[in-house]
């Protein structure tokens, strides 16, 4: 993991890239972190996805993205942020000419890939049907 003053590795997707900028474990809680910064291509959008052992928090470093979380759409500018809770199917969207960059802070028991499931993606990366489990991981509150 890499240092204050290091360079992060740049993962490329289609919609744009993404970089680890820290990860760990959360102290007598049994559970990690890990935050990332999404930059989100123009006119691009990630993968409508949930995940059964993982919430997330967005936070708009530039840009103006809208977010889709479950059937509400939150359209975000910089300094907004919102809470992605647990099995909600959700995706940010980049509708701008000019590039996004997105904090995304994500806390669990499990962060790896194998806790994305792809509902629906412009770049064909749709996953197996969802499990029952995974599915009804999900609470609204308020």
């Amino acid at each position: 993991m890499p240092h204050a003053g290091q360079f992060y590795e740049r993962v490329r997707r289609d919609w744009g890239y993404y970089e680890c900028l820290e990860e760990g474990e959360l102290d007598n809680l049994n559970a990690y972190y890990k935050v990332k910064r999404l930059v989100i291509s123009p006119r691009s959008r990630l993968s409508l996805q949930f995940h059964a052992y993982r919430h997330e928090i967005w936070h708009v470093e530039y840009g103006d993205v809208v977010a889709h979380i479950e059937e509400d759409r939150l359209n975000l500018r910089q300094g907004n942020e919102t809470y992605v809770p647990c099995g909600a199917r959700h995706r940010l969207e980049n509708r701008t000419s000019r590039m996004v960059s997105v904090l995304e802070v994500q806390f669990g028991n499990v962060l790896c890939e194998s806790d994305v499931v792809r509902i629906a993606d412009d770049y064909g990366r749709v996953s197996p049907p969802p499990t029952t489990f995974a599915l009804s991981t999900y609470t609204r509150n308020g």
